[in-house]
């Protein structure tokens, strides 16, 4: 039997009094912390945008998914081809839907008849099984230049002597099984293992990313951009599934290289020297390259009952908030994203109206002369710009001395002007025009495309042997927004191009601008914020028959500039003027034709720097301030452009300036700012948005660049010092508005005009009785919640003194009080313990 110690008596009252007196301490100081101090995230441990690029030699085998090496068979009638072959994909890790760049080297040059013999095909795979490839819906022009079923997934018995078929009854997918089966591979979809041959129900030509064939330059080298799909895009591969620990699910880039020989081993049997099968053929399919592809989780979600607090901003920084959110979480608060024009979230950040986001990520300043301009506070949290840019492939005349080096490769260098532009943007070609400019008399008298225009051809050498491949036009987003008005404003801003939109022709080369955009008066007056499509002329092949289609069936506006690039990478512009007679309604409908054939890509438009990186794009070379001066958009050149910028007295915010010739900066970089209005926000929303300012800014937080979630994406670049000064600025004046009774009291009527009015009219107005902004009805609506108010001082040493301070005197107290309540118990006498 255990007998238990009588406790010592002590006083009960003082042992209290030390215990909660130490915990008050603690908690206090822990508090204080919590105002100045923003919680360090993991934001990915490697920031260089390649980190994860990989290169693998041919010769080093295939290695499966358990890390097993299957070494090449030196035997393989190919060996001796492909021996010397070397691939490098561009990024392996964090990958989303997005372009990687798949490079390859010490390859035979493709034929010169296209796609006949030394090619790459790739496709992408959720395990290494042929059975789970996205291939076999090629572009009919890209079938119709290959041999029998090199892009299909159709296996002939004769053709490949190694591929069993009379073992495979899965594979019969058609004919009369037993005495003419036709063989092929099914598709087997990712988690429901569902097996279809008519893979036409899961990927179609319009949206596969298959590269049915990409070609070999002389040199040996090749490049293709590949864009790789999500579960969202794809769910039947199921890349970067969620596997319930935040970890995206893998899939499989797959590359099988094609030479000269057939599958059985011979020289092509096709007259035309074509080879022949399909490269899910294990005679093909044992020469295979695969690279894994790890996956940022498709579905990540901030904790359920965190309070949300809502942000809004432009097409621009989409992509950067997006990356950020997931880290953003960790701070305590959900905050989410709505992407609206620039216009609409400066009224926001001003208006009190129900739902209203206090904070905006603009790239423009509210106007000088805006009463509400001077209660707000902007702090940049980074820098970007926007591009143009292309994908476009070498398709010269046979007789081109490029021809044997460069035919059907990949251009990586162009270069463009304003006036190019403005003729890009004003629909001026006659290709960018229904019927070529049917109806329409200047138009009609104008060069047919972008690619025979003598300015163009004069500025890039290289396209005078361009053969008849014209882009889609130029491809542009829809909506509003300050970084479209940048455009028409670089634009303008040369002589040149100015004079071109006002009417006159192009220094003799016969071409004057789309009459339709001339009428609008681009030239005066503020640049718009958009780009119009205001060709209202239509064209159809047969009046009687088929109603006509306009330019919103020619050159669509995209959802966004992300939208664009993915475009651009397909090189899709979604060219609905292919009519239908089989669509219903009666007589029919336009649809779109399938993406541009590798080999004839002339794909073009205006998208962000970020776009343009996560879909592996080229960009333009702009020209600058000075002259014959063709800029690249890069960290260095982003930063001098921005650097040389005026900046307003009013904001404290760059403006964008092309009046004054500055060597090397980029015409069409932006930065991008976080506004707050210290009269319209309330404390608590101050408290949050700085806090919020302060993880964007943080050199530890939102500022890290890189590829995993939390990183600030590629193709922005963080603040500068010169930056970061204002942003310290602001962040004070969160905490303490200085002389916010002046900032936001109620202007006179007549001292600001009526073009400043029109641009806050959500605004509600102040209080006819006080200096702060009215609050409005009262709604019986329960508010949201976004912190506690920072209080007291906001440097962070007097918070980490306190913090010490508190911790000292407050753990002794509350253990000595803890020590005190406890019974004080006698130890246990070993002969009366129960064993």
């Amino acid at each position: 039997m255990t007998v238990q110690s009588r406790p010592l008596r002590t006083s009960s009252g003082l042992a209290k009094i030390l215990f909660f007196g130490g915990v008050l301490l603690i908690a206090s100081s822990t508090l204080t912390l919590g105002l100045d101090v923003v919680p360090a995230l993991a934001n990915g441990s490697d920031p260089s945008p390649n980190a994860s690029s990989r290169t693998i030699n041919w010769a080093d085998g295939v290695t499966d998914a358990d890390g097993n090496v299957t070494p090449r068979d030196v035997t393989d009638p190919n060996y001796s081809n492909f021996q010397n072959m070397q691939f490098t994909v561009s990024q392996t890790e964090n990958l989303t839907h997005q372009g990687i760049t798949v490079s390859w080297t010490n390859a035979h040059p493709s034929s010169g008849l296209q796609f006949a013999q030394d090619f790459m095909q790739l496709m992408q795979c959720w395990s290494d099984d042929p059975r789970t490839c996205q291939f076999g819906t090629p572009n009919s022009v890209i079938a119709g230049k290959s041999g029998f079923q090199v892009q299909s997934r159709v296996i002939s018995p004769g053709l490949d002597p190694i591929q069993a078929t009379d073992l495979h009854d899965d594979m019969i997918s058609g004919y009369d099984p037993n005495s003419n089966p036709l063989y092929s591979f099914p598709f087997i979809s990712f988690g429901t293992g569902d097996s279809t041959f008519d893979v036409h129900e899961l990927f179609a030509s319009t949206t596969t990313n298959e590269v049915s064939a990409a070609p070999t330059g002389a040199d040996g080298s090749g490049m293709v951009n590949f864009e790789v799909q999500t579960s969202l895009e794809a769910h039947h591969l199921g890349c970067g599934t969620d596997d319930g620990f935040g970890v995206g699910k893998a899939c499989y880039l797959v590359i099988v290289p094609r030479g000269e020989l057939d599958l059985n081993g011979q020289p092509a049997a096709d007259s035309s020297g074509r080879i022949n099968g399909s490269p899910l053929s294990l005679a093909a399919w044992r020469n295979r390259v695969v690279i894994p592809l790890n996956f940022a989780p498709v579905s990540v979600s901030c904790p359920l009952g965190q309070h949300e607090v809502r942000v809004v901003g432009n097409d621009l920084v989409a992509k950067a908030f997006a990356s950020w959110q997931p880290a953003l979480c960790q701070t305590g608060a959900t905050y989410g994203f709505s992407r609206i024009g620039d216009d609409e979230a400066r009224r926001q950040v001003t208006s009190t109206g129900l739902g209203s986001s206090h904070v905006g990520l603009v790239s423009q300043g509210m106007s000088d002369t805006n009463p509400d301009a001077a209660g707000i506070d902007y702090a940049p949290v980074a820098q970007s710009a926007l591009v143009i840019a292309f994908n476009i492939d070498y398709s010269l005349d046979s007789d081109s001395a490029l021809y044997a080096l460069k035919n059907g490769t990949k251009v990586h260098d162009l270069r463009l002007n304003q006036r190019l532009v403005a003729k890009l943007l004003t629909q001026s070609y006659r290709e960018d025009n229904p019927g070529a400019g049917f109806g329409n008399e200047t138009v009609q008298a104008n060069p047919r495309a972008l690619t025979v225009d003598p300015e163009f051809v004069a500025l890039n050498p290289e396209f005078a042997d361009f053969n008849r491949v014209y882009p889609q036009g130029l491809m542009v987003p829809f909506g509003n927004s300050d970084v479209y008005r940048h455009v028409w404003e670089w634009v303008i801003s040369d002589p040149a191009a100015r004079s071109f939109l006002e009417g006159t022709e192009d220094d003799g080369w016969g071409m004057k601008v789309n009459p339709t955009y001339q009428a609008l008066g681009l030239t005066s007056g503020q640049a718009p914020p958009n780009f119009p499509k205001s060709e209202l002329h239509t064209y159809s092949v047969d009046p009687d028959n088929i109603p006509a289609f306009g330019s919103l069936e020619l050159r669509p506006y995209f959802g966004s500039l992300d939208e664009v690039a993915s475009r651009i990478l397909r090189a899709d512009g979604n060219v609905k003027t292919a009519f239908d007679s089989q669509k219903l309604p009666p007589p029919g409908q336009y649809v779109a034709y399938p993406p541009q054939a590798i080999g004839e890509r002339f794909s073009i438009g205006i998208t962000d720097m970020a776009s343009a990186q996560r879909y592996g794009l080229d960009v333009a070379a702009l020209a600058g301030s000075v002259a014959d001066n063709y800029v690249l958009p890069n960290r260095d050149t982003v930063g001098t452009a921005i650097s040389s910028w005026p900046t307003s007295a009013a904001t404290g915010v760059a403006v964008p300036s092309w009046s004054n010739p500055v060597a090397d900066a980029y015409p069409l970089a932006e930065a991008v700012y976080a506004s707050v209005s210290i009269c319209y926000a309330t404390d608590e929303e101050r408290s949050t948005y700085r806090q919020l300012i302060s993880w964007l800014t943080a050199l530890d937080g939102g500022q890290v660049e890189g590829d995993a979630p939390g990183n600030m994406p590629r193709g922005y670049f963080a603040i500068s010092d010169a930056q970061r000064t204002q942003v310290d600025k602001a962040l004070a004046d969160l905490g303490a508005p200085a002389d916010k009774a002046r900032r936001c009291a109620k202007p006179s009527k007549s001292s600001w005009n009526l073009s400043s009015r029109s641009s806050s009219l959500s605004s509600a107005p102040l209080s006819e009785s006080s200096d702060t902004p009215s609050e409005g009805p009262k709604l019986f609506i329960r508010s949201p919640f976004y912190g506690d108010e920072a209080t007291g001082s906001h440097d962070p040493v007097i918070s980490r003194i306190l913090l010490a301070g508190g911790y000292v005197a407050g753990i002794p107290l509350a253990i000595t009080g803890y020590l005190m309540q406890r019974p004080n118990r006698r130890p246990l006498s070993p002969s009366r313990s129960r064993p």
